[in-house]
């Protein structure tokens, strides 16, 4: 039994020492009331700072702000986060790096970015720190996202004939 599932492959750069960020990715159409082919950014963090975390450090952490983030993860859960991914077979092509080496990641918003949010429905407000996490993840380590369709083996969990009558 196949079902088609949507995948995410990622490109990530081999080096963290070289970041790129292509315009492109951290666009998006601007809203109701503007001219059909006119192209807004999203709201954007003012200041990030990612570092390496501690080898030694176990501990893990998220916190959200009304002005940002501060959290100490993998590139894997910052992935995760940004695309709201919820399983391992959503996503393809990510280094063994990805998943092994935590960063400690800063994040802050400039007063008007974060008053524009504040006044957002609480949805809203979840998608836009979406989108300002994923325009982190292409600036800072070079992030390219490919999405597609792919067939994959499911198994059916099926009652056997003469089973429960439930």
């Amino acid at each position: 039994f196949d079902l088609m599932r949507r995948i995410l492959t990622f490109a990530l750069g081999m080096s963290m020492t070289f970041f790129t960020l292509d315009p492109a990715l951290a666009i998006a159409q601007s809203g109701a009331g503007s001219h059909p082919d006119a192209i807004a950014r999203p709201p954007a963090y003012d200041v990030v700072s990612i570092k390496p975390s501690d080898p030694d450090a176990h501990e893990r952490w998220h916190r959200l702000t009304a002005d940002g983030l501060s959290m100490n993860v993998t590139l894997k859960t910052l992935i995760f986060t940004a695309y709201s991914i919820q399983t391992d077979n959503q996503i393809s092509g990510l280094p063994g790096w990805a998943v092994s080496s935590q960063f400690d990641v800063e994040a802050k918003m400039d007063a008007d970015t974060a008053a524009s949010l504040a006044q957002l429905p609480e949805s809203e407000q979840y998608n836009q720190r979406q989108a300002m996490l994923q325009a982190l993840l292409a600036d800072r380590f070079g992030l390219k996202v490919h999405h597609e369709t792919r067939e994959l083996t499911v198994y059916k969990l099926v009652v056997a004939n003469g089973g429960s009558k439930m």
